[in-house]
């Protein structure tokens, strides 16, 4: 037997169900071998009809894997292009390598997702358009992202790139400032649960720590830093040193400052050359400071919640995505 594959279709790990696909010229050779039907007899190739599901059971010799249905999916319908048994098993990581050895153990060899994109690709089932939209699909980081991928099968784009490729790649959003203004509160606020550890103690970031956010169905990444300030310990220098190489890397800044204190923005020659940054006054239900809020400036407070929406917006503005409206069915440049 040659060129017969199978690859996990669903993602690896936990989950309700695990789908596999057999693929080749003989899967309905390969399946007989190791599924039966629930009469407990194999099923002739002939018995295996498109649009039919057959409620089974996939053995290794006389050892139980897996109770699963399969489906048949001949080569004018398959996405491979090839004929397709798709095994439907109960969800989880043993069930599923189980199966993967049954098929191996039978000469199969198993492909990644990639891979079955490529060989969809190269027996004609999909466009070169279609081949690169569906293998950034595999990463698509939001809802909006995957939706806009799924609709590029036509070959003229309507909006311009910059819109779509911000979807794919995202865009590096870091929050700096001086210790204890509230940078891993944000960071929290901002990514919806508790990644980063907040504590009232100045510096308890020492590394940085990053998450994808979304932003009005844009993915960002987001990443607080070590609070920058005027340190003598090894440790925070080499932090700091971390922070300032991350500011160097940003397509956005988030300059916060402590607004219930007389605090001032930090001097960097990093920050001054930046072509997007927002200034961020934190604490403002704590506000006792002086310092008069620069124009363009957004105030929160981050422990309560308030101003975040307003910080979200400022966000999607800097990059100018508030203009894109999605209509689904457009053909987008979504890489170069």
């Amino acid at each position: 037997m040659q060129n017969n594959y199978f690859a996990l279709t669903t993602p690896p790990g936990q989950g309700g169900i695990s789908v596999i696909e057999l693929i080749g010229p003989d899967a309905h050779r390969i399946i007989a071998k190791i599924f039966r039907h629930n009469s407990k007899s194999a099923i002739p190739n002939s018995q295996l009809s498109p649009g039919h599901l057959y409620l089974g059971k996939i053995y290794n010799n006389t050892d139980l894997i897996d109770e699963v249905i399969i489906h048949y999916i001949p080569t004018r319908h398959s996405f491979s292009g090839l004929d397709t048994v798709e095994i439907s098993a109960h969800g989880g990581i043993v069930s599923a390598n189980r199966i993967k050895d049954c098929l191996s153990a039978t000469g199969a060899k198993e492909i990644t997702a990639r891979q079955l994109i490529n060989l969809a690709a190269r027996n004609r089932k999909i466009n070169p358009t279609q081949k690169l939209a569906l293998k950034e699909l595999l990463d698509a980081k939001t809802t909006l992202a995957a939706q806009v991928l799924l609709d590029q099968y036509t070959e003229r784009a309507t909006l311009p790139k910059r819109f779509v490729q911000a979807l794919t790649q995202p865009k590096r959003i870091v929050i700096t400032g001086k210790p204890n203004a509230g940078k891993s509160t944000l960071f929290n606020a901002l990514v919806g649960k508790d990644r980063a550890i907040v504590h009232h103690t100045p510096g308890t970031t020492r590394d940085t720590i990053e998450e994808t956010i979304s932003i009005n169905g844009f993915p960002f990444i987001l990443v607080d830093t070590a609070g920058l300030g005027n340190k003598t310990d090894r440790i925070s220098n080499k932090a700091i040193k971390f922070s300032r190489k991350e500011i160097t890397k940003a397509d956005l800044v988030l300059h916060l400052i402590d607004a219930s204190e007389t605090d001032k923005p930090c001097k960097l020659p990093e920050l001054k050359k930046l072509t997007k940054d927002i200034r961020v006054y934190n604490k403002i239900d704590l506000f006792t400071s002086t310092i008069k809020p620069s124009a363009g400036s957004i105030q929160v407070s981050a422990l309560k919640g308030a101003g975040i929406d307003a910080l979200k917006k400022a966000i999607i503005s800097k990059f100018g995505f508030g203009k894109f409206k999605y209509r689904p069915g457009r053909a987008l440049a979504f890489s170069e």
